[in-house]
């Protein structure tokens, strides 16, 4: 059953958790943009932030895992305790940034795709694994603001009341498929305005974020309490779709000759975006999501208000 908007006893972020919060956010872009442009980064300026198109995956992901684990800890110590998910949204504008500078979906194409279905197919196959890596990554960085304000004592990611047990992963798992399921078709009517329009990072970046954000909006209003767990394996779902349905058809069949033989025409507009720009945006989206329904229609009980 759905919950009824109400008011919450939610208080407004102090300046002081404000200037924090921007602190915090500034010094993971500043990290990611400085350390992670000369370790992430492919050594072509025009390639995809991929680590398929990196010449050296592996260090890459070693580097991305290791600075996405001390952003996470500065986040999670610098931000404000009763952010939860605060980490995550960090992280996310760091891999945005970084992200910025670097090419789109129609480079990695380009570098990467070759002429053939099957050599294309199995570079989605490759994107549908750097997604995970990415999603892995967001998990790394919730784990991380968990145990560190745990031990800090401010209270976890999982303690907001509710039943436990099986009924609480029935609601995750139904506000996960809901995020998918909105996230995807505001994605598919907004990241492009046809098949062979040019991929715009500005264009991905408000179809992905917004997409993710309204999908959570409306899983936590019919499923209200759900951990960030479910909505980051919502957000990885929705891109191995993506990837996934780009396999089985790598090459579509254009309707104007004069479009046919184009070596950069994604397969289809849910693909447009790289694992990077879907999970960091994701995680943007998602987390928002959260802190605004708690100040929507997620009822608050007596004795649980943040401190």
């Amino acid at each position: 059953m759905a919950v009824q908007p109400v008011a919450t006893s939610l208080r407004p972020l102090k300046f002081s958790e404000k200037l924090r919060a921007a602190a915090a956010c500034a010094v993971s872009i500043w990290l990611f943009y400085t350390v992670g442009g000369m370790v992430i980064q492919p050594g072509d300026p025009l390639a995809a932030m991929s680590l398929v198109a990196h010449q050296h995956p592996l260090g890459a992901a070693i580097s991305a895992a290791l600075l996405t684990g001390v952003v996470s800890m500065l986040a999670a110590v610098i931000g404000p305790a009763r952010l939860q998910g605060f980490a995550c949204l960090a992280v996310g504008v760091g891999w945005v940034v970084l992200n910025w500078r670097s090419g789109t979906m129609e480079y990695m194409l380009l570098y990467e795709g070759g002429t053939e279905a099957a050599t294309r197919s199995a570079m989605f196959g490759r994107l549908a694994v750097e997604a995970l890596f990415w999603g892995a990554l967001a998990v790394e960085s919730l784990w991380i603001e968990a145990a560190i304000r745990g031990w800090m004592g401010a209270r976890k990611e999982g303690d907001t009341g509710g039943e436990e047990g099986t009924g609480r992963g029935r609601r995750g798992v139904l506000a996960g498929m809901i995020t998918v399921v909105v996230a995807a078709v505001f994605i598919s009517q907004v990241a492009a305005r046809s098949p062979v329009a040019d991929v715009y990072k500005g264009q991905i970046y408000f179809a992905v974020g917004v997409g993710f954000f309204l999908g959570a909006l409306v899983g936590l209003y019919f499923c209200c309490r759900v951990p960030l767990l479910y909505f980051l394996a919502g957000v990885c779902l929705t891109a191995l779709l993506s990837y996934g349905w780009a396999m089985i058809d790598p090459l579509p069949e254009l309707k104007l000759e004069a479009y046919r033989g184009l070596l950069d025409v994604v397969p289809t507009v849910l693909a447009r975006p790289l694992p990077i720009e879907y999970v960091g945006l994701g995680m943007i989206g998602v987390v928002m999501a959260s802190w605004s329904a708690r100040r929507v229609y997620i009822p608050t009980a007596p004795g649980q208000q943040d401190d």
